[in-house]
């Protein structure tokens, strides 16, 4: 069955985590002054050396943290469990790599250093067509409905290499879903409340038809957990893969109302502050 003492990891996948956190520690670290200099007018400026000192804090906390949780979604031995038997289990892991991980990544890039990768010659034209809103969206939509046809599901089930893949696709995916909304930079910026709103509502229907197909589809459609042992008495691969869809619609609606109801109070409180700005600069009455 499973051994609880093996925490080995699909090699391709750490080698990525290892590179992006020794790639950002080398970036926020030693060469944090020239990479600065280089932004060339797009710098970020903090009032103050404590302010910034606490931001710089944050952001690596959160960084780390991304990538803390994203191989404790996919390494430890409960990804064995998840991979082999209960394909529930598995979208779970999966849904904390998506957004989780990737969201705790966004929050924990600086400013200063997505504007310098947005301006280097290969990477920066590239980045800023990424990024936009709109191919954010149609990548996410398609790395999230297309991961899990069983064309895609299946074969990676039976390749490491192949699950590395589709695990760093969601990762990938991930990142790009929540940069429009939570973008540090100022090439490519995060969007304003009103189109931010349109970009949540969209993506919610759109992934509206992964969750329908794992819904009710009738037959399970991943040999690989039709086949398994069942390691839960009473719970049938049909009814384990109707969880899945259950798991991947619950917590991307969570996130997805969530994000719209902060959007609808961050829009709301911004208004008012607009509001009480104008009502302040206008004189007095005699």
């Amino acid at each position: 069955m499973i051994d609880w003492g093996h925490w080995s990891c699909e090699p391709l996948f750490l080698l990525c985590l290892v590179m992006l956190g020794w790639a950002y520690a080398l970036a926020v670290g030693p060469l944090r002054d020239s990479l600065r200099t280089g932004t060339s007018g797009v710098e970020r400026v903090v009032p103050n050396a404590l302010g910034s000192i606490r931001t710089q804090r944050g952001s690596q906390v959160r960084f780390f943290a991304g990538l803390l949780v994203a191989y404790l979604a996919v390494c430890p031995p409960w990804e064995r469990l998840a991979r082999y038997y209960l394909f529930s289990f598995e979208v779970s892991l999966e849904m904390a790599l998506l957004y989780a991980a990737a969201g705790l990544i966004v929050a924990g890039i600086p400013g200063w250093l997505a504007d310098w990768l947005l301006t280097r010659p290969v990477v920066g034209p590239v980045g800023r067509v990424m990024l936009r809103p709109l191919p954010c969206g149609l990548l996410f939509i398609v790395c999230v409905s297309g991961g899990y046809s069983p064309r895609v599901y299946e074969p990676a089930l039976h390749s490491d290499v192949r699950m590395a893949l589709l695990h760093l696709g969601y990762f990938f995916a991930g990142v790009l879903f929540w940069w429009p909304l939570a973008s540090p930079s100022r090439i490519v910026p995060r969007m304003r409340h009103g189109p931010r709103l349109a970009y949540l509502f969209a993506t919610e229907v759109a992934l509206t038809g992964a969750f329908t197909y794992l819904l009710m589809a009738e037959h399970a459609m991943y040999p690989s957990y039709a086949l398994a042992p069942r390691v839960i008495p009473g719970l049938s691969a049909e009814d384990d893969q109707m969880m899945g869809g259950v798991v991947l619609s619950a917590v991307s609606s969570l996130v997805m109302v969530s994000a719209l109801g902060a959007t609808f109070y961050g829009w709301a409180k911004d208004s008012e502050k607009a509001t009480t700005g104008r009502g302040r600069s206008r004189p007095a009455r005699p």
